[in-house]
């Protein structure tokens, strides 16, 4: 029970810090590391994506991909889906201009679903994409 409590805790602290994170440009993906982390993605003020990666600068390059509905990452299917912004350039150019991104570096798996699940719990809003 103990390290449960200790899991839980060690949780609770990352998506503390993930959510005290200055968002940055979503663009800047050569700084990202190509690591595991949990990243929140932004537009303006209100975290609208909550996701987690074994590599963080592919998956980010992924949303940001120009490639059609066929290869849409869960974040653009969802954008779709709310705004209607169309698949390829116009919906990578929508994110470029509208969206920033904060994240943190969490290298284990479990670790990162976790911190993830309870990001999306806690910022359970309309504006959320995710599901």
């Amino acid at each position: 029970m103990k390290e449960l409590e200790q899991l839980c805790e060690c949780a609770q602290k990352s998506v503390l810090e993930l959510f005290s994170k200055d968002p940055h440009d979503i663009g800047d993906t050569a700084s990202l590391p190509a690591d595991g982390g949990v990243c929140l993605i932004y537009e303006e003020e209100e975290v609208i994506y909550v996701g987690k990666a074994g590599n963080l600068r592919r998956r980010i390059k992924e949303h940001l991909s120009g490639e059609k509905a066929d290869t849409v990452s869960a974040f653009r299917r969802s954008l779709h889906q709310r705004n209607g912004t169309p698949f390829g350039l116009e919906m990578r150019e929508w994110v470029l201009t509208r969206c920033r991104l904060a994240y943190l570096s969490v290298s284990d798996a479990d670790m990162r679903a976790l911190v993830e699940t309870l990001a999306i719990a806690w910022r359970r809003t309309a504006a959320l994409l995710n599901k």
